[in-house]
């Protein structure tokens, strides 16, 4: 598809419609699902999130965590053996802190992919801080000569290319956990929750302006600032 490669190579965009890097070959739109019958294919849509949104949002920290930790507990059901995917990040080591501590999963193996010290990626300090808890870490550290080494079969991996070599970490975390388990469990998503991204706010604030919101855009820069 010269078009979406186009795209790719001069705008890095990689998810800006349902079109692929294949021709004929399209992706199924979020909140979308299709049923097939017979010769009949149709696609529906379950989900809007824009249709499910409301201004009225108030965290109740006892009740989050109760549902992040059920949410966890429902994945721990399972006959083979599971694993963390550890970054050090608030997601990943909340996770790990629930099925180690809540749930009692003393063997629990975690596994992270970790810098030089000191470099802008390495969290291995935040890791580090289960060093005294967690009996069965496993690390990886990937670079430049191991990125090489594996790019084809990290392309083919992806199935297509993609904005940025981060994917890459995950790959080389999955194959130390293929070693050790067979299910792991991520923190990816939970950023968007726990504010992980503060470059949003920067959105926030602009939509507050837009909207002559001045109390409340005081009020969220506040806090901000100094929570």
């Amino acid at each position: 598809n010269e078009k979406l490669i186009y795209e790719y190579l001069f705008y890095n965009r990689t998810d800006q419609s349902n079109e692929t890097f294949f021709k004929d070959v399209l992706k199924l739109k979020h909140g979308h699902y299709f049923t097939v019958s017979g010769n009949n294919f149709s696609v529906n849509k379950w989900y809007d999130l824009r249709e499910n949104l409301s201004n009225n949002f108030n965290v109740n920290l006892k009740d989050y965590r109760k549902l992040l930790q059920d949410a966890v507990k429902i994945r721990l059901r399972s006959d083979v053996p599971v694993g963390v995917s550890l970054s050090g990040g608030i997601d990943s080591s909340a996770i790990t802190s629930l099925v180690f501590h809540d749930f009692n999963k003393k063997d629990l193996h975690t596994f992270s992919a970790i810098y030089e010290k000191g470099s802008w990626a390495d969290e291995s300090d935040f890791i580090d801080s289960y060093n005294n808890s967690l009996k069965n870490m496993h690390f990886t550290s990937p670079n430049a000569e191991t990125f090489f080494n594996d790019f084809e079969h990290f392309i083919i991996a992806q199935g297509e290319p993609i904005s940025s070599i981060g994917p890459y970490a995950q790959f080389k975390v999955m194959e130390i956990a293929k070693k050790e388990v067979t299910v792991t469990l991520d923190g990816q998503g939970a950023d968007e929750q726990l504010a992980g991204y503060h470059y949003f706010f920067g959105s926030y604030y602009k939509e507050l302006i837009n909207n002559f919101n001045f109390i409340t855009l005081i009020k969220e820069v506040l806090v901000y600032i100094y929570k």
